[in-house]
């Protein structure tokens, strides 16, 4: 996405800041000026009542702006209340309970990437059609196909496709997009778009196809200008597509919340989510608690009224909300480079700089969509036999999230079942089937701890050492009574154990990892190679690089990581054909 977040420099796009008086039931529209000077969360507008509706909006706004969070005077409630939290337990090998909800992943867990970086492979001046098992950003004609095993997943990427290309405003069909990709709840007008012009495309096939056999394959092409969509799912399928434009029956806006309540505020969680809050900068952790409460993706001090419809994308018949607590939309996208989007005077509003930061990606997205040629292709197959239904085909770039890791196929299975679709060296010796593994390293730490805990415990020592080196900043002040130094120290503990993660040599255990699922003979058997030098991705993106002697931007990098849903262990691999090297000449 590099290419395409560049040029959006290049973009008049008005990212001012609506006001955000909202004390009354018409909510004041004027664009604002001025951030809250003990928050930098809000937007109060200036234009022409600077002080009116900054006092106006007073009463809401006090319990954020005087929340405890903010004030630095707020302490998780165990601590409050005197007992250990429930993620620590007395009992050896009790779970800590990390998942809580059910476990699909409609938001992603790891943060988007571009798989072309022409200017790192085939060169800034290809001109080629190529074709992607994913997305990216190129002058020339793109062949996209997405697929995934989840209804969920492949429905919701078909309603983002045909938002953008059905809706003609840009500004709009950004919006609605958002929304419908993170939003509990969304507007009366993108409803409308969904009942009124997307939803009519599937039922006219799934009338067409009606009398066909249930488990039988249709596909459908929808061409847009130069660009086209198409769909293959079983007749089943199709007519379960229909769901995901509509609201099911019953579920109003309070309903919808009190849904997601139920396991994002479950009274279980409440330790796991002051741990979140802890690890966070005062700002980002009132801004998660805003977003944990509604559930809606604007600015923080943006008014809601207007998201009156159940998002019909995330709800179903069930009624049940169905990601995890822990769930959130900063998780699928770099927090750095979100952050820096600075749209806006409430430059501590992490949530908001996100809502700008898509806004404005989703609106290049739409602009390029009119611009050059894009075929987009959705299947819903499990990957084991996608060689099979895209026998023949071959693919410059390849990108196949952490099906990888030992708990789904496999690096032995994976290769060989995608290596016969990347392209040929002689065809393109650029392409890259692209890996990503989110359990390897603690899989083969839990591995070390098992087989030699004597050396185990030692490594872990030397991680609590470097975890002091990155936060000597938050260590705990000797002043006060005792019960104040004993209640600091026991949060810096919490805070120093959740911060190891972040610290471990991932290397020695990648390379441990390497070795017992021997990576060597399933590139051999498979004909693939591993990259020497990473030109899509860097193999630990989200790693904090500082060692045992971190810099300033260390500390920075690190404290920010340690607020997010990574750890800097996501590790990524490239793959390319393996060539035959010429035989030497006898004699």
């Amino acid at each position: 996405m590099e290419a395409l977040e560049n040029s959006m420099d290049n973009m008049r796009i008005d990212l001012r800041a609506v006001c955000c008086n909202q004390a009354s039931d018409s909510p004041c529209t004027k664009i604002g000026s001025s951030a809250c000077r003990n928050c930098l969360m809000v937007t109060p507008c200036e234009k022409y009542c600077s002080r009116r509706c900054q006092t106006d909006d007073w009463p809401v706004h006090r319990r954020d702006c005087r929340s405890p969070i903010i004030r630095g005077t707020w302490k998780p409630r165990w601590v409050v209340e005197n007992r250990p939290p429930t993620f620590i337990s007395s009992e050896v090998g009790a779970p800590d309970q990390v998942n809580f909800g059910a476990a699909k992943y409609l938001w992603g867990n790891v943060p988007a990437i571009d798989v072309i970086k022409l200017n790192q492979n085939e060169g800034v001046n290809f001109e080629n059609p190529m074709n992607l098992l994913f997305a990216g950003i190129y002058k020339s004609p793109l062949c996209i196909v997405i697929n995934d095993l989840e209804l969920d997943l492949v429905a919701r990427n078909l309603v983002f496709l045909l938002i953008m290309f059905m809706e003609e405003d840009p500004g709009a069909a950004a919006e609605f997009m958002l929304h419908v990709w993170y939003s509990v709840l969304v507007t009366e007008s993108c409803y409308t778009l969904l009942q009124k012009k997307l939803k009519p495309l599937v039922e006219d096939i799934c009338n067409k196809i009606s009398s066909r056999p249930l488990r039988s394959l249709q596909g459908k092409t929808w061409n847009f200008g130069s660009s086209s969509l198409r769909l293959v799912l079983a007749r089943q399928a199709w007519m379960k597509l229909l769901s995901y434009f509509d609201v099911p029956n019953g579920m109003t806006k309070e309903t919808a919340q009190a849904v997601r309540q139920t396991v994002v505020g479950a009274p279980s969680r409440v330790d796991h989510v002051d741990r979140g809050v802890l690890l966070r900068s005062p700002t980002l952790g009132l801004g998660m608690m805003k977003y944990r409460n509604d559930g809606i993706l604007v600015p923080f001090g943006q008014s809601r009224k207007a998201f009156v419809i159940p998002n019909p994308t995330v709800f179903d018949s069930s009624q049940k909300w169905p990601m995890m607590d822990s769930a959130d939309p900063t998780d699928g996208w770099s927090m750095k480079t979100f952050l820096a989007t600075k749209a806006g005077p409430a430059k501590q509003d992490a949530y908001g700089q996100l809502y700008h930061y898509l806004r404005r990606l989703f609106m290049d997205f739409h602009q390029y969509l009119r611009s050059k040629p894009v075929a987009f292709e959705l299947h819903h197959v499990d990957a084991r036999i996608l060689d099979k239904t895209l026998a023949g085909r071959e693919f410059d770039r390849i990108e196949i999230s952490n099906i990888c890791d030992a708990g789904y196929l496999g690096i032995k299975k994976t290769l060989k079942t995608f290596t016969p679709l990347l392209c040929k060296p002689s065809v393109n010796p650029h392409a890259t089937l692209v890996t990503t593994f989110l359990n390897a390293v603690p899989e083969a730490k839990m591995m070390c701890q098992q087989m030699n805990p004597i050396l185990a415990r030692h490594i872990s020592q030397t991680e609590v050492r470097t975890v002091k080196s990155y936060m000597e900043s938050d260590l705990p002040r000797p002043t006060g009574t005792r019960v104040e130094i004993e209640e600091r120290i026991a949060i810096y503990s919490i805070m120093a154990v959740s911060a190891i993660d972040l610290v471990t040599d991932m290397d020695k255990y990648f390379d441990m990892y390497m070795e017992g699922h021997d990576f060597s003979n399933a590139a051999s058997s498979a004909g693939v190679m591993m990259k020497e030098r990473h030109t899509i991705i860097p193999p630990w993106p989200l790693r904090v690089n500082g060692g045992s002697h971190p810099t300033r931007q260390d500390k920075e990098d690190f404290k920010l990581l340690l607020g997010t849903g990574h750890t800097g262990h996501e590790r990524y691999m490239e793959w390319k054909i393996r060539v035959a090297k010429p035989a030497a000449n006898a004699g």
